[in-house]
């Protein structure tokens, strides 16, 4: 019975030769930087995309090793790796390392290699390696740093300076005109203090880090989507901004993150709400948990998007009214929600609306988070 690899009549040198050459061609034409070392850490194969990285030719690299071509890398500690990988016939992978080569004279690059060894019968004969360039990610993770930085000193500390001026200055007695004005400027204060906060979330949970809760008993729903809703009739003026509350709408929870929470669904239903039409607030017990709605008119958010709106820097703008930002509420309060094991899910369509449905259980999560997964966060 013929094997399964030559059932179609082709011969055994045909096969290994098609073989042959579709390694070749995945060699050739990979996307990253691949080659092959021997024992003696000389070049064997080095395909194109290594090539261009290294800005050396391709055959300028065979029979010569990393120390002599890229004196600017950190070669010793490259070679006690290989070293490694060569003895104990394991893999290395993900590591990360900066340095020069001739592709970008006197510019230091990250890569991010993968290292295996290469085993003939049973004995490791040289060691390959996948290599991708990483600097570009590497800058944008020190823009983020820098940003935090920023955003959590140099930011924060003006913007307190200039809301307690604000209060001095109404405690003080302004005639109307003046009122007015510092109103707008304490206005414009919170919001930019508002943002500082969700981009430092957000930067710290991408990160890896987690969003902290303190859940503390007897924080009051209803008080506290008052209070949001009071600052939101605030920031916006000419938004009508209705709330409704049943009884028994307490629970163990952070009543600042909840204050937040509330703040940028108020806050977003606001923004983009229809002129005219009110923003509806609701809080209501259901059970063992607490529900609060958020309900706006307007242009529904595309049904392509809906899966991605609590993912954070993937805002959908409305080109009509022109009302931007950068995405960064939602995803906030998804992460809020799923710090006290609640749900939150968003409903949008030209008929109804767009309404966001927050449940949370009325009790502290668990020793583990008690996350459950939201309902329509993608």
């Amino acid at each position: 019975m013929p094997s399964p690899a030559l059932g179609d009549g082709r011969g055994a040198a045909e096969v290994v030769l098609e073989s042959h050459f579709l390694l070749r061609a995945v060699f050739e034409e990979a996307p990253v930087g691949i080659g092959m070392l021997d024992p003696g850490f000389r070049f064997v194969r080095v395909n194109p995309k290594l090539a261009a990285l290294n800005g050396i030719p391709a055959e300028a690299h065979l029979g010569r090793t990393p120390r002599e071509l890229f004196p600017a890398l950190p070669i010793d500690d490259l070679e006690a790796i290989w070293r490694r990988v060569l003895d104990t016939g394991k893999p290395v992978l993900g590591y990360e390392f900066c340095g020069e080569t001739p592709a970008a004279p006197g510019k230091t690059r990250w890569w991010r290699e993968d290292w295996f060894p290469v085993v003939a019968h049973g004995r490791v004969v040289g060691l390959a390696f996948v290599v991708a360039e990483v600097t570009e990610e590497r800058r944008a993770g020190e823009l983020q740093r820098l940003l935090v930085g920023i955003v959590g000193h140099d930011l924060r500390n003006p913007l307190a300076v200039i809301t307690t001026s604000a209060r001095l200055l109404f405690a003080g007695g302004l005639g109307a005109r003046e009122a007015d004005a510092v109103r707008r400027i304490d206005r414009a204060a919170r919001r930019i203090e508002a943002l500082a906060r969700d981009l430092l979330d957000y930067t710290c949970m991408r990160g890896g880090g987690s969003l902290g809760v303190r859940p503390r008993p007897g924080a009051d729903l209803s008080r506290i989507v008052e209070a949001a809703a009071e600052e939101a009739r605030v920031a916006y003026p000419g938004v009508v901004l209705e709330c409704s509350a049943g009884p028994d709408v307490q629970g163990e929870w952070d009543e600042d993150r909840l204050a937040q929470l509330a703040g940028n669904l108020l806050s977003n239903a606001a923004k983009y709400g229809t002129r005219g039409e009110p923003v509806v607030a609701r809080v209501y017990a259901d059970g063992d948990e607490v529900v609060l709605e958020v309900h706006n008119g307007g242009t529904p958010i595309p049904v392509e998007r809906l899966p991605r709106v609590f993912d954070g820097l993937s805002q959908w703008t409305d080109e009509r009214m022109r009302q931007g930002g950068i995405g960064l509420g939602l995803f906030i309060c998804r992460e809020i929600v799923r710090a006290h094991g609640g749900t939150i899910e968003i409903a949008s369509t030209e008929a109804d609306g767009t309404t966001v449905r927050v449940q949370l259980p009325r009790s502290a999560p668990g020793p583990d988070g008690g996350v459950a997964t939201p309902r329509g966060a993608g």
